[in-house]
Parts: C-alpha cells; sequence; structure tokens
C-alpha cells in the first residue's frame, strides 16, 4: 500500500489520515477512557478494520497532567486479517 502511494501520489492508494482522525474524534466523544492504554487499544483495533493496514503504532500522550511530566504509551499491533 505505502509503495502504492509513493509512487502514485494518489490519496486512494493510502490511508486517509484525516478519516482515521475523524474515527479518533468519535471513539473519544462516544466514550470516556481512564487509561491511555485501553483509548490506544480501542484505537488500534478500529483501524485494524481496514485489510490495507497490516501493523500500525500508536503514540498517545496527556500533556499538561502532572506538573511537567507528560506521560506517553506507544502500542503496536498487527492485523490479523492482513
Amino acid at each position: 500500500m505505502i509503495l502504492r502511494a509513493r509512487a502514485s501520489d494518489d490519496l486512494a492508494d493510502t490511508v486517509d489520515y484525516g478519516v482515521v482522525h475523524a474515527r479518533i474524534v468519535q471513539l473519544v466523544a462516544e466514550r470516556s477512557y481512564a487509561l491511555l492504554e485501553r483509548l490506544g487499544d480501542e484505537i488500534l483495533s478500529d483501524l485494524m478494520r481496514d485489510p490495507r493496514i497490516r501493523r500500525a503504532t500508536l503514540t498517545i500522550a496527556k500533556p499538561r497532567l502532572m506538573d511537567g511530566a507528560t506521560p506517553v504509551v506507544r502500542i503496536t499491533a498487527g492485523n490479523p486479517t492482513g
């Protein structure tokens, strides 16, 4: 998928990040998450519904939470159908 998009420069040949962003906003609006880990798992599970995505790494941060420290979680998932 990435090789085709690099060659064509056509959005149809890759994942539309605008659509991904809108879906993440929807997930966060639909429910509250106490843990970044759970939110990350939900986002990755949703992304993996697209069979073109074989693997993804997600980084989530909660800035301004702990007096200058920023908690960050990084999660990687593979697509069992990809």
